[in-house]
Order: C-alpha cells, then sequence, then structure tokens
C-alpha cells in the first residue's frame, strides 16, 4: 500500500533544511578550497612548500580530533550545542587566519577551523534526521549533495575570490559564511538535551590515533625531503609511527569502551563500502587538486580561466545528483556505484593524456563528464556505508567512518606530490641522457630563440645564455606535465580497482535496515 503523502515543509523547517544542506557544502568546500590559493599564501606569508605543509596537517588532524571527541562531547552538552560549536569554531578559525602572517599560527588557526568542521559533518546528518525522522533518505539526500557539491564549486569559487582583493578573501568567505549557518540553525534546530549517563570515552586511543596519523602525514610529507632510507629523523619518525600504530589497534582490541568498534569490520558489506569510500575520495579530491595545479602551474592560466575551465563540473554533478535524487533506490545502488567508479576511472584515464597544449575546452568537457561521474557514484558511496546496519552500529561505526574519510585523502594528496617531484627528476635525467642525440634540432631552436629575443636584449652576449634558460624551462615543464600524466594514470587504476571491488558487495535481503532511497 503507498503510504500517505507526508505534510508540506514548515518555514522552521525549510531553514533547517536549508542549514544543514549549507554545513554540507561548507565541509566539501573546506576539502578543496586551498587547491587554488595554496600558491599565493605561501608566497604572502613568506613561507615555502615544506613550511606550509604544516597548515594542511593541521586541518587534516583537527578534522580527526573534532570526528573523534564527538560521542564524549555530545554525552555532556548534547548534539545540538556540539554542531552549533564546530560551526563556530569553523567560523573564529577561518576569521582568524585572515589576519595572519605566520605560517605557525595559520597552521594553530586552521586546526581550530577543522576541529570545527569536523565536528560539523559528524552531527548535520544526525541533526537532519532528527528534524525530519519522517524524510531520513531525504535527509541522507542532502548531506550526500552539499558535501560532494562543495568539493566541487570550491576551486571556481575561490578562482573568483582569490584576486578580491586576495587570497585571504578566499578562507574569509567560507567561514563567514559558517557565521550564518550558525545564526540560521541557532534559531531553527530543535535543542537535544544531554544524555542522562556519561559515555567512557578512550581517550589514550585518541591519543595513540592522532599520534601515528601525524607521524603517518609527516611521513608522506617530509620523507622525500630528509631522504626516505638515510634520515636520523625519519628513522624516528618510522619508529614513533610503528610503535603507536601497533599500541592503536591493540587497546582498541582491549579496551572496554574502544574509540573503534573493529568487530564492525566482519561484516562483509560494511568493510567493502569503507574501502570503496576511501578510493572514490582519494581519488576524487587528489585528482581535482592535480588538475588544478597543471592549470595554475604548468600552464600559467590566470586565476579565473582556471576557474572557468572547472565551472562546468558544477551543472555536470547537480545534474548527476538530481538524477540520483528522483530515480535512485536500493535496488538500483549496486548499479549506480559500478558505472559512476567506472566512469570516474575512465575520465580519470582521459585527463591523464594532458600536455602542454591540451586545449582547455577539451579539458572542461572532461572534467564535466569526470564530475558527472562522481556525483552519479556520490550518494550509493555514502548510502552503503549504512546498508544492513542498525541505528546502534551506525553510531558505533562513525569513528571507523570518520577517519577513513581524512586519511585516505591525506595520503593521497602526499603522494601526488612525492610521486610529482620524483616522476619529474626521473624523466629529467632520462631527458640529459639523450640529449647528445637531440643536440642538432636543440641547436636549431636555441637560434630561432635568439633571433626573437635578439631585438629587446640589451646585452647581446647573454643571448646564449636566455635562449638556453628558455629550453631547460620548456625541457623542465614537459617533465612535470608528464609527471602528472602519470600519476592521473594511478589515480584512475585506484578508481577501477574501486569499481572492481562494488562488483562484489552483496544484495541485501528486503528487510534489511538502512536508507531505501539515494
Amino acid at each position: 500500500m503507498t503510504p500517505p503523502p507526508l505534510p508540506p515543509l514548515t518555514f522552521r523547517e525549510r531553514v533547517a533544511a536549508a542549514c544543514g544542506f549549507a554545513a554540507a557544502l561548507l565541509y566539501g568546500v573546506h576539502s578543496t578550497l586551498p587547491d587554488l590559493p595554496g600558491p599565493f599564501e605561501i608566497v604572502n606569508i613568506g613561507s615555502d612548500r615544506y613550511r606550509f605543509q604544516w597548515v594542511s596537517g593541521a586541518a587534516s588532524i583537527g578534522s580527526i580530533v573534532g570526528m573523534s571527541v564527538l560521542p564524549w562531547l555530545r554525552s555532556r552538552i548534547g548534539l545540538w550545542r556540539c554542531y552549533l560549536g564546530g560551526l563556530w569554531l569553523y567560523a573564529a578559525g577561518g576569521l582568524a587566519g585572515v589576519w595572519v602572517r605566520e605560517d605557525t599560527i595559520l597552521a594553530a588557526t586552521t586546526a581550530v577551523a577543522a576541529v570545527g568542521t569536523g565536528l560539523v559533518i559528524t552531527t548535520v546528518l544526525s541533526i537532519l534526521w532528527a528534524e525530519f525522522p519522517d524524510r531520513r533518505d531525504w535527509a541522507i539526500g542532502l548531506y550526500v549533495g552539499g558535501l560532494y557539491l562543495g568539493r566541487i564549486i570550491a576551486p571556481s569559487v575561490s578562482a573568483a575570490l582569490v584576486d578580491e582583493p586576495s587570497w585571504r578573501s578566499a578562507v574569509a568567505a567560507p567561514a563567514a559564511a559558517a557565521g550564518l549557518v550558525l545564526v540560521g540553525a541557532f534559531e531553527s534546530h530543535h535543542a537535544d538535551a544531554p544524555r542522562g549517563t556519561r559515555d567512557p570515552f578512550d581517550f589514550p586511543g585518541l591519543a595513540l590515533l592522532v599520534a601515528w596519523v601525524t607521524c603517518l602525514f609527516i611521513g608522506v610529507s617530509r620523507f622525500h625531503l630528509w631522504d626516505w632510507d638515510t634520515s636520523d629523523d625519519a628513522a624516528v619518525v618510522y619508529a614513533v609511527g610503528a610503535v603507536t600504530l601497533v599500541g592503536f589497534f591493540v587497546r582498541q582490541l582491549t579496551a572496554a569502551h574502544p574509540l573503534f568498534d573493529l568487530s564492525l569490520l566482519r561484516n562483509h558489506h560494511f568493510a567493502m563500502a569503507v574501502v570503496i569510500k576511501a578510493l572514490a575520495d582519494a581519488t576524487v579530491i587528489t585528482v581535482l587538486l592535480a588538475v588544478t595545479r597543471y592549470m595554475v602551474g604548468d600552464r600559467g592560466y590566470p586565476r579565473t580561466t582556471a576557474g572557468l575551465v572547472l565551472l562546468p563540473c558544477v551543472p555536470g554533478m547537480i545534474l548527476a545528483l538530481a538524477l540520483t535524487s528522483r530515480f535512485g533506490t536500493r535496488d538500483n545502488r549496486k548499479l549506480r556505484l559500478v558505472l559512476g567508479m567506472v566512469g570516474l576511472a575512465v575520465c580519470t584515464w582521459q585527463l591523464g593524456r594532458i600536455d602542454l597544449f591540451t586545449d582547455k575546452w577539451w579539458l572542461a568537457g572532461v572534467l564535466t563528464v569526470w564530475a558527472g561521474c562522481a556525483g552519479l557514484a556520490g550518494s550509493p558511496v555514502i548510502c552503503i556505508n549504512f546498508d544492513g546496519l542498525t541505528p546502534k552500529q551506525v553510531a558505533a561505526s562513525s569513528s571507523i567512518k570518520n577517519v577513513m574519510r581524512v586519511v585516505p585523502t591525506m595520503v593521497g594528496v602526499g603522494v601526488l606530490a612525492i610521486a610529482m617531484d620524483a616522476r619529474t627528476d626521473a624523466i629529467l635525467d632520462v631527458e640529459r641522457q639523450t640529449v647528445e642525440a637531440n643536440r642538432p634540432p636543440i641547436a636549431d631552436v636555441t637560434a630561432r630563440i635568439q633571433q626573437q629575443i635578439g631585438p629587446y636584449s640589451a646585452l647581446p652576449a647573454d643571448l646564449p645564455e636566455q635562449a638556453g634558460s628558455v629550453v631547460s624551462g620548456w625541457a623542465r615543464a614537459n617533465a612535470r606535465v608528464w609527471a602528472t600524466q602519470a600519476v592521473i594514470q594511478w589515480f584512475a587504476v585506484i578508481a577501477a580497482a574501486g569499481a572492481v571491488l562494488s562488483l562484489f558487495l552483496r544484495p541485501l535481503p528486503a528487510d534489511a535496515p538502512g536508507p531505501l532511497r539515494g
């Protein structure tokens, strides 16, 4: 029998839904917004690549802390106050970072904002479920739409803001938006009371988690600088990371109230879902960062041009999310997931064909289809993490899902930086070894460059050196783009692995708990 239609939403409920969507959007924006302004921040505050990495590391570690302490805070101050507190921390940390001119202090303000985003993203879905108990699948749709749409619009938004008047506006705007969402959420959401009992919390487990994640971050960001196998500093980090990682898992297996309920990983469907989501998130965020760096760094696109190339991704993802909202059900969820991951892998492989002469219209077209495939897989990737789990298991699984939301993308971004340097150097070494065979065309090109710049040179004796500098710069740019091709193709293989794993998801019984739509 068809259920009776639900009553229309009241004005307060509409505001609550809009605030929940905006909160998820802000988290998505937070994950990809620094891609374009980052290089300009480094120059503006007088930092460098390796010192500035502490800022991105603070964002990852702060998010993990915010996500992990939620159960402890919820039992003491209530979910509603956790949600509002997360929005306040995000707004305060972001606005404080606008005025900073020191990378260490910027890392601290970024960590504060990241704790806020961690609290927000872990509470917003529960807040929406509490507000709309009869529209839980619809609430998941709002959550998924905001999260993935925020990731895809952030680079274009930052491109529009970074010049007006500076990169600081790209930091201030989301923080100010969080303040507006805070006001709307305070007025529209129902407050909940703290729980009658204060559940024990695994603070030693949290300390061990933060320790080994910090060591992992140092490894993927600094070991390439220090030298992987000869540096004393790297050896210390190796040792501390190994000890804390083993200690963390021992703690989770022996504690009465562990931070992670590892028994959930015995559930085949949930374990597969966590891995598939990690592969999808790492692919989307890392490839988007690689393409942004390619356009701004290797091709020298103006910031607004790079944003315009990425802009068609927005309607591509909106269309995919809208189709999922209209036609997505549990029955076709696996099919949509497989098709989305296959499309993501194919489009990512196509993006691996970019070079120094790739047409921006072709790039925009492939990115649009790529974003559509990410949107097609987005809702299934989220929903399969809830399939077959009881409400108690959903709550217990939050720590695992939250850490797997951050760690794979952190590793993906680190691998991107390491692989880009290593592949670029390797390709340049090969080019140097073939320079004798290529000497005649190099001589012709160098002579032609001297003819072109000769009329504008004040020192004709410097023309050979200037022409040689142009040729060597072109060779390095080519090597870097070829390295970008290789790294993007690696992530195409990762997306393909996610598609293959999706084929092994077992069908659920008709009466299994979990979202029926999406």
